[in-house]
């Protein structure tokens, strides 16, 4: 190196810092490209679900204060509205279920899922019935079954939900880092 020309040792100099940072620069681009997909995955897979989930749960405690109040009031227009908000409000949780279930890559995540679906399909008779007797006017048949058997599966479904939003919180834990 020290036969070359000043010129040759410039343009050595130039050639090997133009290599050295040809090669961070495609790092820094394969990083981003990494950064970009996971991002996406996080967004897709666990920030969309979880507003399902936050509507889904927003909408099952909706759907309970309804058939509360439904037992609750004697007027049977309002009977009928809160018929009808309890009927919108599954129709809604259906529908976010649905949206749900397809970001679902886990084991854990659609093991969850199916009991979620077990324990709707426990309650939805039972709802039924409840709703079926206070708009029959026999409030106090669904008053015991709202804090029974229809209170163990409401709970049941509670806690499915819960279960469903703390486990896609960790799973953006977990694709975030």
């Amino acid at each position: 190196m020290s036969n070359m020309s000043l010129k040759a040792k410039l343009m050595t100099g130039f050639i090997l810092v133009a290599i050295i940072a040809g090669i961070i620069g495609g790092v820094g681009m394969y990083n981003i490209k990494k950064i970009d997909t996971a991002d996406t995955k996080l967004y897709e897979m666990v920030a969309v679900p979880l507003g399902d989930m936050g509507d889904i749960g927003f909408n099952f405690q909706r759907m309970q204060t309804y058939v509360r109040d439904l037992i609750l009031i004697s007027a049977s227009t309002d009977k009928q509205k809160y018929k009808d908000q309890i009927f919108e409000a599954r129709k809604t949780i259906d529908e976010h279920a649905v949206k749900f279930e397809k970001t679902l890559f886990t084991d854990e995540g659609k093991k969850l899922f199916a009991e979620f679906v077990k324990t709707r399909q426990a309650y939805g008779p039972l709802l039924d019935k409840m709703v079926a007797l206070a708009m029959e006017d026999k409030d106090g048949e669904a008053a015991a079954m709202l804090y029974g058997e229809a209170g163990k599966a409401s709970r049941a479904e509670r806690n499915a939900i819960d279960a469903m939003m703390e486990a896609k919180i960790k799973q953006g834990s977990i694709i975030s880092h």
